[in-house]
């Protein structure tokens, strides 16, 4: 009986290192496009003079820098706290455009 290896494509160390390197470029990536998306919201609330877009930006921006400059963050860990900056930051977009 012939059984194939299923699972274990990825368990070797040169391809883990391979799918980590992946998993922080893409995160490095995420953080780099919510770094360019807060600062056009920062800029949008100066135009507009909206209190609303003004926290949405601080909180965007406070939340991405803060996944970056602690040290403590894993690949998991920044993508949770990217994700829970992401989830406060739309509240507030959202209670303050109503």
């Amino acid at each position: 009986m012939i059984t194939k290896n299923s699972g274990n494509e990825f368990s070797s160390p040169l391809n883990r290192k391979i799918l980590e390197n992946i998993r922080h470029d893409i995160i490095w990536s995420i953080i780099g496009l919510m770094v360019v998306c807060g600062l056009v919201e920062f800029m949008a609330a100066l135009h507009y003079k909206q209190i609303g877009l003004f926290l949405a930006a601080v909180i965007l921006i406070t939340g991405v820098l803060g996944s970056v400059k602690l040290p403590l963050f894993t690949c998991a860990g920044r993508s949770m706290s990217l994700n829970v900056t992401l989830i406060v930051q739309s509240s507030v977009s959202i209670v303050f455009s109503s």
